[in-house]
């Protein structure tokens, strides 16, 4: 058989990561639950096939150093092993239904990113299989969002009615402020009310829906500039160009930084606490699942 007609199984590639990850053949042995004799065999016949040697002398192969070809390969490697996981995970899964196969999650910047890394993690601990993704959804129209499934979860500003076929459940509460930059002409006023902002540019993340309807934050501006994001808002206040309504979370280090200020609006006419929940369709029937993220939410808003 010519050289280039051998196969490079996958047993010998992760025979040859748990061998470069331990420094061993025995702890890969260990990992692999086989001999030693049988990792060193494997590693053997990948190093055959590829013409050159993995790692440098063995001696009894207690202890392994990979050389610099080894060293080159190892990424790449572990890459093929960990897909090769995935794909056998999922494969099982498919029998079992345990776990959805991706579970789709939209924060809308309404919590800070190291609180959506938090919940990522424990995710991943009780679903080591699961796929994630963190998407934008338009944070007033939850509801489109869930239907046309393009979200699986969403947290977003709380309803009064809940639509036909969602579901969801209080998580928490959200401060909002207005801010601009620091010479704008309102930076210096007390108590202001909406007649001072009518004229004004109010920046705020938001998408027009088919029939052109905006949704408004606040009240309806004599100019509003949308945008993708929250964090967008803030730099284009800095910058001078309209009033940004944010999550502290998010004006916080500007304010710090004396980048922008936050407006002194009357508190009777603006609300700027709003309560969060987070949607799902009736269909979702993993409630461990929702449970965690739902927990993991309360717990970082010390919502009870």
């Amino acid at each position: 058989m010519k050289k280039t007609d051998l196969v490079i199984e996958n047993k010998a590639l992760c025979a040859f990561v748990a061998a470069a990850e331990t420094g061993s053949f025995l702890q890969a042995g260990q990992r692999m639950n086989r001999s030693k004799s049988t990792i060193s065999r494997w590693i053997k016949e990948l190093e055959d096939i590829l013409g050159y040697p993995l790692f440098h002398t063995r001696g009894n192969g207690s202890v392994v150093k990979i050389n610099s070809n080894g060293k080159r390969l190892l990424p790449k490697a572990q890459s093929m092993v960990n897909s090769w996981q995935r794909l056998e995970a999922f494969s099982l899964s498919l029998q079992t239904r345990r776990e959805p196969e991706i579970v789709r999650l939209a924060f809308n910047e309404l919590i800070p990113a190291d609180v959506v890394s938090d919940i990522l993690l424990a995710v991943k601990a009780a679903y080591p299989q699961m796929l994630l993704h963190v998407i934008h959804t338009d944070l007033y129209d939850t509801e489109a969002s869930l239907r046309a499934k393009r979200v699986d979860y969403v947290l977003g500003l709380h309803l009064p009615v809940m639509p036909c076929g969602l579901q969801g459940c209080v998580v928490g509460d959200l401060q909002t402020m207005l801010i601009a930059h620091p010479q704008h002409w309102l930076a210096q006023q007390r108590h202001i009310d909406a007649f001072q902002l009518d004229g004004e540019t109010l920046i705020y993340p938001a998408f027009p829906d088919e029939n052109n309807d905006h949704r408004y934050p606040l009240h309806a501006p004599a100019e509003a500039m949308l945008v993708t994001d929250y964090t967008l808002s803030a730099m284009l206040a800095k910058k001078g160009l309209g009033i940004a309504c944010v999550p502290d979370h998010i004006a916080r280090p500007e304010l710090l930084a004396k980048r922008v200020v936050a407006l002194d609006v009357n508190n009777d006419e603006f609300n700027n606490l709003h309560s969060l929940m987070l949607f799902w369709r009736e269909s979702e029937d993993d409630a461990a699942l929702r449970s965690l993220i739902v927990g993991s939410l309360k717990e970082w808003f010390g919502y009870c």
